[in-house]
């Protein structure tokens, strides 16, 4: 047992100095960037292929790539946080710790738009929508021992086992804050600089078509 003590408290004090600066980091402010964008006539091409390279160097798994709907969406994408370094999925210290503590991942859909329909012609001006979404793992049915947590049950639900499985993802928020990085990062790619109106705080922005409303998904080759 002796032996194991250095790394504990080795563990333990990183756990602490990573909260604080969590906190610190929380308290102050942060203006995330645009999660949309404009593309001059003609950038769609080259946009919608930087658009798959840079989730393929993100490890995500592409899930849907179609250029003539102007679409490309990935697999949730599981990270333990703080625990994979390599992971670059997280935007903060909370991110990381949240993801650690929690079984989460995260899902990214890009759209391309023109006056909101499909991109019917590549030569025109298009519009870049960004949406990531995260999704925690859950097993329904959890009844909690009164007396002690590891005497926890699990009741079964047919309906429930027959259209999700017993185990699940449940869309929880948005990661705006990997939204704007994915965005930045295309925008610096295809040498876009933002205009005015993307600058401004796009809280309030629409979902790119097919993003309003994620549903609960199979966790079965998903989890870790």
């Amino acid at each position: 047992m002796a032996s194991h003590t250095p790394r504990i408290v080795a563990f333990l004090c990183a756990a602490s100095v990573s909260s604080v600066v969590g906190l610190l980091s929380g308290c102050s402010t942060r203006t995330d960037g645009p999660r949309q964008f404009t593309l001059a006539p003609g950038q769609y091409p080259g946009a919608f292929d930087a658009t798959r390279e840079l989730l393929r160097d993100m490890r995500f798994d592409l899930e849907r790539v179609d250029a003539a709907a102007g679409v490309i969406s990935t697999t949730p994408h599981f990270s333990r946080g703080v625990f994979e370094p390599w992971d670059s999925t997280q935007s903060s210290t909370t991110d990381e710790w949240e993801d650690a503590m929690n079984m989460q991942a995260r899902a990214v859909r890009v759209s391309f738009t023109q006056d909101g329909a499909e991109p019917a012609d590549p030569e025109a001006q298009t519009t870049a929508g960004v949406w990531v979404t995260v999704y925690r793992f859950n097993r329904s049915g959890r009844r909690l021992d009164s007396e002690w947590v590891g005497g926890s049950t699990f009741s079964l639900d047919p309906i429930q086992q027959k259209r999700y499985g017993a185990s699940y993802l449940v869309p929880i928020r948005r990661d705006e804050a990997l939204e704007s990085r994915l965005a930045d990062e295309l925008m610096a790619t295809l040498g876009i600089e933002p205009t005015p109106a993307d600058a401004e705080p796009q809280t309030g922005i629409a979902p790119p078509p097919g993003a309003e409303t994620p549903k609960p998904r199979r966790a079965g080759r998903y989890a870790w």
